[in-house]
C-alpha cells in the first residue's frame, strides 16, 4: 500500500471505529496504532506477548520493547546489540519470573529481574537455526520450532528433539496449541501432529498439510488452511467455512476472542474475524499480518510486517456523521419510542426515523413533518413532534398521516416532554407554556405562576411534579396546573437552563449554559462547576445511565461523572469530582453537543445513550467495559534520589538526599491516558495523595527513619487496584544523627545547661545580695532623716510655740492677746502634725498596711479634736502586716489626708465616718458625712482635690466611688494588696 493511503486509513482508524455493525450481528471496533514515529524501534512486529505483571512486550525487527499503553521502553543487552540478535522472533514465559526471546539464527535469551543471560538449550539450537514459534505447555516446559521445521521440547532441563518429517512443507506457518485436556498439538507443514508423552503422531482427520492452529475455548482447536476454517473438538472435525476472504496460504496466526470468535490474521490480505460463518474484516494500519496476541483486558493486539502495532477494541462510541444522510449542521431533538425505533427531528430533514446507522427516507403519508425540531414518544406509542407554531404526533407503525395541533402564540417550539398521565408539555420561544391532552390545548401563563420565556427544558419528578428552565435563567416547579419560580444561587442570575434530569430519590440535576451544574436536594440548590473539577460549564446534555453515572453534553467535551460524588461534592464532603472525559483516542474527536432543542438526548431501552451533536448522532454504550471491571496493575518503576537512579529493593537513602522522586506505571490499554494515581508515604502521611494522570511523585529532605511508599491506580472506569505497590525505603542517619551520637548530644547539653543554671544562680544570689545592702543602707539613712527631722525641727517649732505665749502676756488688751496666743499656738501645733506625718511617711517601720491603717486613725481623731466635725473611727481588727512601698503609703495617707481636710473645710457636716478594712483581697478606705454635699461641676470648678485623689489612688492600680447628694457625700477608695 503507498504511504500516504496508509496514513489516511491510519488516521481514520485511531480516531473512530472501523466496521459498522451489518445485519450479520457483527460488532464495531476501534483500532490504534503505534509506529516508530511514536516510539516503536521498528515497524515489523513479529509477536506479541503480554507478562503477569500487565507489562506488554514487543518483538520487532528492531530490537525488544516493553509497553504500558504510554510509554515504549526498549531493552538493550549485548546479547541483544547484533544485527542478528536484535532481531526479535518471538515471545514466551518459560516461568512467572523469566521471559524467553527467541532471536534471530542466535538461540534463546532469558530476561529476569536481574537481567539477561544465554538460555541452556541455545547449546544445541546452534547459532544458524531461526526460531519461528515458542510455546510455552506449563511452568519451565516449553517447545520450540525452527525454521527448518524441526523441534525442541525443553522439560525443566530435559529435552526432547523432534527431527523433521520429508514431507514437510517448509513454506508454510508454524503453530502450536494445546486443548482442554492439556495435549499439546504442531502444526509444521506435515498436517496436524499431537504429543503423546513421548513422541509426536499425526492427526489422520485433518485433510490439509499447510495449516495453521489456535486453542478453542470449548476445549479443541481452531484449523485454517490456504481455502477453509475448521472447528475441532478432538473426535470430530466441523468445517466452519468452505471460503475464506485469505489467499491460498495458510493465515499467519489464529486466535480466539472472549466471545468465542475467532480473530484470523492472514498473510497479505489484513485482518478478520470470524463469527458463525461470516467473516468481518477489522481495520488495520498495514495489510500483512505477522502475530496475534489477546491481552487480560481483553483487547486483540495484531502485529504486521510494515504498520507497527495495532490494537484493536470494541468501539464504545458510533457517530452517524454526513456519510449517513445527516446534515452538515445537525441541530435537533432525539428519541426512542419502542425498543430499537430512534427517531431525530430537524429543521433541515423533519422527522425520520433512524436504525442500521442511517437515516431513513420519510414515509409516503400525506403532511409528513419537513422541519419538525422537537421530538418525544407517549405512552401510547405515537411520536410528538414540534415545529413552527404548532405540534403533532404520528402512530409508531406509520399507519397513518400525521395529526396536527396549533398553538400560534408559543412561536417555534424548543422542547416537547410527555408526563406519565399522557399530557404532552411544549415549550417555545413566547412566554407561555402549553399542555395538551385529549386533544384538549391549555395555555399556562402569570396567571398560573409561569413567568418565563423561551422554554428550554421539561421534565418529571418521582412525585409527578413538572420543572420548568428557560433560556432566561428561570427555574419553576408545577404542581396541579400551578407554578412557582424556584430561587437559584445569585451568580447564576440570567444564566440559560439547557437541561433536566430528575432522579428517583427526589435529586434534580439542572444543566445551564454556563454555570455548570445545579443540584437539587430538599428544595435547595447548589452549584458544581469547573472549580470542582468539571471540564466545561455550558451543559447542554444530561442523561443518567444505569450503572450510576450522570452523563454530560458541553459545548466542547463528552464527559461522565459519578452521581454519587457530585451529591457528596453539593454536600460539601469533598471538594472536587472526577470526571471521565472521551475524546478522539476513544473513538469521539471534537464533540459538541447541540443545544437548541430539547430532548437531544436519550436514554434507549438497551441502556445505550443517544446525544446530538455538531457533527451528528453519538450513539454510546455506557455500560463499564469487562476489560477494566479489575484495577490495574501498578508499577513503581524507578527511584531517584537527587535525580540519580537508585536500587529497588531495599533502598536505604543517606540523610543528606534533598530530594527523592517515584517514578510509576499501570499498564492498562484501555483509555491508559485516562489512568488516575494516589500515593502516600507511611507513617509520614496517613491520608492518600491524589496525582490525578501524574506518573511520578516527589518528597523533600525526609528525616531518618524506615517507610513505606504506597501506591494504587484507577482505569477509565475509576475501577482502583485490588492491592497497593508498596516500597520500603530508610533514610539512613549520618552519625551525628544516631541514637547514640544524640544521647551523646543530651547529656553533653544537660551538663552544660547545669553549669549554666549554676553560673546564673550564683550570680544572682550575689545580685540580691548587693541589693539587700543598697536596701538597708537606704533603711538607715531614712531612719536618720527620720530622727534629724524630729529632734531639729520639732524641737525648733515648741520653741515657736512657747515664744509665742510669752508674747502673749506683753499685749494690752486681753481679748486681742488671748486671741492671737491661740491662733499662733494652734498654727504651731499644725505645723508640728504635718511634721510628724513626713517624718511618719518615710520611716521604714511604717511600711505595713497595719501601720498605715492605725496611723491614719490617730491622725483623723487628732486633725477633728479641736473642730467643730465630730469623727468616728471604724477600723476592722486584724488588718494584715502586708509590706507596702513608700510611695503606695504615701499615696494613701495623703489621699486620706485630702478627703478630711475637705469634709472640715466644705462640707457644713458635724459628723464623718470613717471605715478601715481589707476585703475580698483589697483594702478599703471610706468617708460618710452628712453634710449639705456638692455638685457634679465641683470637679471643673478650679479646685483639684478630687482630681488628685483619684490620680493617686488610680496610680495604685485602684479606684475611687464618690456618691455625694444634700444629705452628705460617700467616698470609697479601694486599691488591691498587691500593691
Amino acid at each position: 500500500m503507498p504511504r500516504f493511503p496508509r496514513l489516511v486509513v491510519l488516521a481514520i482508524a485511531m480516531l473512530c471505529a472501523t466496521a459498522m455493525a451489518q445485519d450479520t450481528g457483527d460488532l464495531r471496533f476501534a483500532t490504534r496504532s503505534w509506529e516508530t514515529d511514536q516510539g516503536m524501534p521498528h515497524n515489523g512486529v513479529n509477536a506479541i506477548h503480554q507478562r503477569p505483571d500487565g507489562f506488554l512486550w514487543v518483538a520487532t525487527q528492531g530490537g525488544l520493547v516493553r509497553f504500558d499503553g504510554i510509554e515504549f521502553v526498549q531493552r538493550r543487552s549485548p546479547l541483544l546489540k547484533s544485527a542478528r540478535t536484535s532481531r526479535v522472533m518471538e515471545l514466551i514465559d518459560e516461568n512467572p519470573e523469566t521471559l524467553l526471546i527467541a532471536c534471530d539464527q542466535s538461540g534463546l535469551v532469558r530476561l529476569t529481574d536481574s537481567g539477561f543471560s544465554i538460555h541452556p538449550l541455545s547449546e544445541q539450537l546452534g547459532d544458524s537455526l531461526r526460531i519461528i514459534a515458542l510455546f510455552q505447555e506449563a511452568s519451565d516446559v516449553f517447545w520450540v520450532l525452527s525454521e527448518n521445521r524441526q523441534v525442541w521440547r525443553w522439560d525443566h532441563g530435559k529435552v526432547l528433539h523432534f527431527p523433521r518429517e520429508p514431507s514437510t512443507q517448509i513454506q508454510t506457518p508454524g503453530s502450536l496449541a494445546m486443548d482442554r485436556s492439556g495435549t499439546v498439538f504442531l502444526a509444521r507443514g506435515n498436517g496436524l501432529e499431537r504429543f503423546d508423552g513421548k513422541s509426536l503422531l499425526p492427526v489422520p482427520e485433518i485433510p490439509a498439510k499447510a495449516v495453521t492452529i489456535a486453542s478453542s475455548g470449548t476445549g479443541g482447536l481452531w484449523i485454517a488452511s490456504g481455502d477453509a476454517l475448521w472447528r475441532w473438538d478432538g473426535g470430530s472435525l466441523a468445517q466452519v467455512a468452505a471460503t475464506t476472504p485469505w489467499a491460498t496460504a495458510p493465515p499467519a496466526a489464529l486466535l480466539e476472542d472472549g466471545e468465542g470468535a475467532v480473530w484470523i490474521a492472514t498473510k497479505s490480505n489484513g485482518l478478520f474475524r470470524c463469527t458463525g460463518t461470516s467473516f468481518q474484516p477489522i481495520q488495520t494500519s498495514h495489510p500483512r499480518m505477522a502475530s496475534l496476541c489477546r491481552d487480560a483486558e481483553g483487547n486483540i493486539w495484531a502485529g504486521t510486517t510494515g504498520g507497527g502495532l495495532n490494537l484493536v477494541q470494541p468501539a464504545r462510541f458510533q457517530l452517524l456523521d454526513a456519510s449517513a444522510g445527516w446534515t452538515p449542521d445537525i441541530e435537533g431533538g432525539v428519541c426512542e419510542s419502542s425498543p430499537g425505533r430512534i427517531w431525530f427531528a430537524n429543521s433541515g430533514v423533519g422527522l425520520r426515523r433512524v436504525s442500521e446507522g442511517k437515516l431513513h427516507p420519510p414515509p409516503d403519508l400525506a403532511g409528513w413533518p419537513a422541519k419538525a425540531v422537537a421530538v418525544f414518544p407517549d405512552a401510547t406509542g405515537r411520536i410528538w413532534f414540534g415545529s413552527l407554531n404548532r405540534v403533532g404526533h404520528v402512530t409508531g407503525d406509520l399507519s397513518q398521516p400525521p395529526e396536527f395541533i396549533d398553538l400560534p402564540p408559543l412561536g417555534r417550539v424548543h422542547v416537547l416532554h410527555a408526563t406519565r398521565d399522557g399530557t404532552i408539555w411544549a415549550g417555545g420561544e413566547g412566554k407561555l407554556l402549553a399542555s395538551v391532552q385529549d386533544e384538549k390545548v391549555t395555555l399556562y401563563n402569570e396567571s398560573h405562576g409561569y413567568t418565563g420565556t423561551q422554554a428550554q427544558a421539561i421534565c418529571e419528578d418521582s412525585s409527578g411534579a413538572l420543572w420548568v428552565g428557560t433560556e432566561a435563567g428561570a427555574l419553576f416547579r408545577g404542581k396541579d396546573g400551578r407554578f412557582t419560580r424556584q430561587t437559584l444561587p445569585a451568580e447564576l442570575e440570567g444564566t440559560g437552563i439547557r437541561a433536566l434530569v430528575a432522579d428517583a430519590d427526589g435529586t434534580l440535576w439542572v444543566g445551564t449554559g454556563g454555570g455548570g451544574l445545579l443540584v437539587g436536594r430538599g428544595g435547595k440548590f447548589t452549584t458544581i462547576d469547573q472549580e470542582q473539577g468539571l471540564p466545561d460549564e455550558v451543559i447542554s446534555q444530561l442523561s443518567s445511565d444505569d450503572h450510576g453515572a450522570l452523563w454530560f453534553g458541553t459545548s466542547n467535551s463528552l464527559f461522565k461523572v459519578d452521581k454519587k460524588e457530585l451529591i457528596q461534592c453539593a454536600e460539601g464532603k469533598i471538594a472536587t469530582v472526577t470526571p471521565v472525559k472521551f475524546a478522539g483516542a476513544d473513538g469521539l474527536p471534537g464533540f459538541s453537543a447541540a443545544a437548541n432543542y430539547q430532548p437531544s438526548s436519550w436514554k434507549t431501552h438497551d441502556g445505550r445513550l443517544l446525544f446530538v451533536s455538531r457533527k451528528g448522532l453519538v450513539i454510546a454504550d455506557p455500560s463499564p467495559q469487562a476489560q477494566t471491571r479489575q484495577g490495574p496493575h501498578v508499577h513503581i518503576e524507578k527511584l531517584l534520589a537527587d535525580n540519580k537512579a537508585t536500587a529497588l529493593d531495599a533502598a536505604r537513602l543517606p540523610s543528606s538526599t534533598r530530594k527523592l522522586e517515584f517514578l510509576f506505571t499501570a499498564p492498562t490499554f484501555v483509555s491508559p491516558e485516562k489512568v488516575r494515581y494516589r500515593y502516600r508515604l507511611a507513617p509520614f502521611e496517613s491520608e492518600w495523595n491524589d496525582a490525578g494522570i501524574q506518573r511520578s511523585a516527589t518528597y523533600s529532605q525526609l528525616k531518618p527513619g524506615r517507610y513505606r511508599f504506597e501506591l494504587m491506580a484507577a482505569n477509565s472506569d475509576l475501577v482502583w487496584s485490588p492491592r497497593a505497590a508498596v516500597m520500603p525505603i530508610e533514610v539512613v542517619p549520618a552519625w551525628w544523627e544516631t541514637w547514640w551520637a544524640r544521647t551523646l548530644g543530651l547529656l553533653t547539653g544537660a551538663t552544660l545547661l547545669a553549669l549554666a543554671v549554676r553560673y546564673w544562680s550564683h550570680q544572682r544570689l550575689k545580685a540580691r545580695l548587693l541589693e539587700l545592702e543598697a536596701t538597708r543602707r537606704v533603711d538607715l539613712e531614712r531612719s536618720r532623716i527620720a530622727r534629724d527631722l524630729h529632734d531639729g525641727l520639732g524641737a525648733s517649732l515648741t520653741q515657736i510655740g512657747m515664744m509665742a505665749e510669752e508674747l502673749a502676756e506683753d499685749v494690752t488688751e486681753p481679748d486681742e492677746m488671748k486671741d492671737y496666743s491661740v491662733r499662733l499656738a494652734g498654727r504651731v501645733r499644725e505645723i508640728a502634725r504635718d511634721l510628724d506625718a513626713a517624718v511618719w511617711t518615710v520611716s521604714p517601720q511604717n511600711d505595713t498596711l497595719a501601720a498605715l491603717s492605725s496611723y491614719i486613725c490617730q491622725y483623723a481623731i487628732e486633725y477633728f479634736r479641736d473642730s467643730p466635725l465630730r469623727c468616728r473611727v471604724n477600723v476592722e481588727p486584724e488588718i494584715p502586716e502586708q509590706s507596702l512601698s513608700p510611695d503606695a503609703r504615701h499615696h494613701l495617707f495623703l489621699t486620706a489626708k485630702e478627703i478630711m481636710n475637705n469634709a472640715l473645710k466644705h462640707s457644713g457636716a458635724s459628723h464623718l465616718d470613717l471605715d478601715i478594712r481589707v476585703t475580698d483581697g483589697s483594702f478599703h478606705l471610706g468617708f460618710r458625712d452628712d453634710g449639705h454635699g456638692f455638685s457634679e461641676s465641683a470637679e471643673t470648678s478650679g479646685r483639684h482635690g478630687l482630681q488628685n485623689i483619684r490620680e493617686r489612688v488610680m496610680e495604685l492600680g485602684g479606684s475611687v466611688e464618690i456618691q455625694s447628694s444634700a444629705q452628705g457625700t460617700f467616698i470609697t477608695v479601694l486599691v488591691p494588696l498587691s500593691t
